[in-house]
């Protein structure tokens, strides 16, 4: 990248890339278009007569401390004396058709509650199957006594789950 872009320098390319919305906004159908973004930051580049690889390390340079301006403006506290205001960028109010893609909120959840999640459900699952294998065997006896098909129902769950697991066979026992 070049050493030290000057404000003239950097001032054409904020203008270029505002307008065109594929190379900066990542909410919009053209930034979506990975050819179309391409070629807008190569005509970007060609506006500029420099090299793609330097006009985008410079964007990227603006893009990232952007946020961090941004955020310092916003947290300065009321009744703040001047002298003690953090000094901002001249090119911040340039920037500021970012904003918008500054408050987009990540839709995102911890992987550790979608795992209590799925096994919660999947412990649901298998006690759902649990009671209708029983009222299964219930109802479908033949023997007038329902304390024999209960027995024999909690017997034939020992002997499946001794075959998955004996550790779970000898938790079943001892319960």
């Amino acid at each position: 990248m070049k050493a030290k872009w000057t404000a003239e320098e950097t001032e054409p390319l904020i203008q270029e890339v505002e307008s065109r919305e594929g190379t900066w906004n990542f909410l919009s159908h053209d930034y979506r278009d990975r050819n179309l973004r391409e070629a807008q930051w190569h005509e970007v580049a060609d506006i500029l007569n420099m090299p793609r690889s330097e006009v985008a390390a410079k964007w990227n340079s603006l893009r990232c401390s952007f946020p961090a301006a941004f955020n310092r403006k916003a947290h300065t506290r009321s009744g703040q004396g001047a002298g003690r205001t953090p000094t901002m960028n001249p090119l911040f109010n340039s920037l500021k058709f970012l904003e918008p893609t500054l408050r987009v909120e990540a839709n995102t959840t911890s992987n550790l509650i979608n795992a209590r999640r799925r096994r919660a459900q999947r412990d649901d699952d298998e006690y759902i199957q649990v009671v209708k294998r029983a009222l299964e065997t219930l109802t479908s006896a033949t023997k007038s006594n329902a304390w024999d098909d209960l027995g024999n129902f909690v017997s034939s769950n020992g002997r499946e789950w001794a075959q998955e697991s004996s550790q779970l066979a000898k938790e079943y026992i001892s319960t």
